[in-house]
């Protein structure tokens, strides 16, 4: 059981903080998510850095409610077809980074509640095959809950909890949940902590306010 999670009260209050650059070609974003209301003007940003306009990392909730996933910017980027509005179902997100793929459009992959997502009404493959990933190489802010760059009015209204990040790790997401054996269709969330964190790796349990 997962004691703790953080509520987004739609406000704009946020997380934040400064890392530093750093040279990889994996990143892994892990996390659980509730929506309570999407905002219909911005809908959620769940996370996001920005070193410019076009070179930019955004896991973001539409208005439609589909997930919008970019990295630098809108040269890669995928729009989940399908929508994520179950305002009493807690989501599993699972974004794997991984320029090593010799196939461009295995280079981000996405998972809900432990499946791979793989119907996109939008999806750009412009990372080149081993490239070091743009824009995490540049020393920046990262924000859990709002948008972190010129679009500063985007928020969360809803709960997160579980919040992994994974640098130089391209992981799926039975690294962090795994299908209940009495009920195998319920997802539900396993420890964490026999994964490494090195680097810039983080992990954000909000067991308290600090």
């Amino acid at each position: 059981d997962v004691a703790n999670s953080l509520r987004f009260d739609g406000n704009g209050d946020s997380l934040s903080k400064e890392i530093s650059g750093v040279n990889t070609t994996k990143l892994t974003i892990s996390f659980w998510f509730k929506v309570c209301n999407i905002d219909g003007t911005y809908g959620n940003m769940l996370f996001s850095s920005e070193n410019n306009s076009s070179d930019y990392l955004a896991i973001h909730q539409n208005t439609s409610g589909n997930l919008d996933i970019q990295m630098t910017g809108t040269a890669n980027r995928r729009i989940t077809n399908a929508r994520y509005t179950d305002r009493s179902a807690w989501y599993h997100l699972v974004v794997a980074f991984d320029s090593t793929q010799g196939t461009a459009s295995n280079r981000i992959k996405v998972y809900v509640n432990g499946t791979q997502v793989t119907s996109f009404g939008t999806s750009t493959d412009g990372m080149s095959e081993d490239s070091n990933l743009s824009p995490i190489d540049e020393t920046l802010t990262y924000a859990v809950g709002t948008y972190q760059g010129q679009h500063a009015n985007y928020s969360v209204d809803g709960y997160m909890a579980e919040f992994v990040a994974l640098y130089g790790q391209a992981l799926g997401p039975t690294s962090f949940g795994e299908f209940d054996e009495d009920s195998p269709q319920i997802w539900k969330p396993i420890s964490v902590s026999g994964l490494t964190f090195g680097g810039n790796s983080f992990y954000l349990d909000f067991e308290d306010s600090s």
